[in-house]
């Protein structure tokens, strides 16, 4: 059987998707046949995308895979022998509106659907949104994890020091920072964040005195070394589709804090501390209570790890070969 894997043309700054693919490729080695291809043109153009539909068309595999963003070149693909990752829907995506929406939409889901055997959605939340705001069948959609991968495996258990830091992970709008500023600025602490910050966030953060440090990316190796230097990991969010953060927190050993919005319950379950994402005095006692109380603290850092656990890479490669031996019956 070969597996051909479909990736993006590869683009500074959006690796995730790649890394977690790469490992389980990996992983299955010994087991299946899987080869990457990635797209020779970027999808911002209209051109672009035709263009690699035509490059798709002769392609020869036993399965194709489309691993993530490029849906749309499904439409060249044999429709008994095509899985698409949704990695989300509505989360992260444009703000089209009007017709610009509804091509979105028919590009990267409407027509995809019509091509797919089956989607592989990276959380029940993701299911419920494919079903509920694109009409994909539930009997099409196989919830499978993303997983950890092992470099996030060695554990650490941290006791919190004179000046705690608070990693954040990520500075898109929905990750809700100006609300955590103020939620933290009267914690003697210091806020990591990794993203770029535009100019209204470093004025915010700057008018409220917060200590604060910005890493622009990092690879897995490194944001494993960022884990083991942090207390804290906030990930206060109006909407995941799943939150890689959660579970490499929880597998260092590292205390969550996150909201009980999308798919953060399912993915962080008993181990996590759970906050209202608009209510800074929530946000607040609740970062305190962890950085205070010894035994609440050690508490999630058990139940977090636990947790991790349903999200090893052995398991998950498991569940994508079983998909694609079923597709090649």
């Amino acid at each position: 059987m070969k597996v051909v894997h479909l990736h993006r043309k590869p683009q500074e700054g959006y690796h995730s998707i790649e890394n977690i693919y790469a490992a389980i490729r990996e992983e299955l080695k010994n087991e299946v046949n899987i080869h990457k291809i990635e797209m020779p043109f970027y999808c911002k153009t209209q051109i672009g995308k035709i263009m690699n539909m035509i490059y798709v068309l002769f392609l020869k595999g036993d399965v194709f895979h489309i691993t993530g963003d490029i849906h749309y070149v499904s439409f060249f693909l044999p429709k008994g022998k095509t899985i698409i990752s949704a990695h989300s829907v509505e989360g992260g995506r444009p703000k089209y509106s009007g017709w610009r929406k509804k091509m979105f939409r028919y590009l990267y889901f409407k027509k995809p659907n019509k091509k797919s055997k089956y989607w592989s959605a990276v959380s029940e939340y993701t299911k419920r949104e494919l079903i509920d705001l694109l009409s994909v069948s539930k009997e099409k959609i196989k919830v499978i994890y993303n997983p950890l991968l092992n470099v996030f495996k060695e554990n650490i258990k941290k006791i919190p020091k004179e000046k705690p830091v608070l990693l954040q992970v990520g500075t898109h709008e929905r990750k809700n920072i100006p609300i955590l500023i103020e939620a933290i600025k009267e914690i003697e602490c210091t806020l990591h964040l990794i993203g770029e910050l535009n100019i209204d966030l470093k004025n915010k953060l700057e008018d409220n005195k917060i200590d604060y440090k910005v890493t622009l990316k990092a690879s897995p190796e490194e944001m494993n070394s960022i884990y083991s230097q942090s207390d804290v990991v906030l990930i206060i969010s109006s909407e995941e589709s799943f939150g890689m953060p959660i579970i490499e927190a929880q597998a260092k050993g590292i205390p969550v804090v996150t909201s009980k919005k999308s798919a953060m319950p399912e993915i962080g379950g008993r181990g996590v501390a759970y906050v209202n994402e608009k209510d800074k005095e929530s946000i607040n006692k609740t970062i305190s209570k962890i950085l205070q109380n010894d035994t609440f603290r050690n508490e999630l850092i058990g139940l977090g790890k636990k947790n991790a656990e349903r999200f090893s890479l052995n398991e998950i490669s498991k569940q994508y070969l079983k998909l694609y031996q079923e597709i090649n019956e």
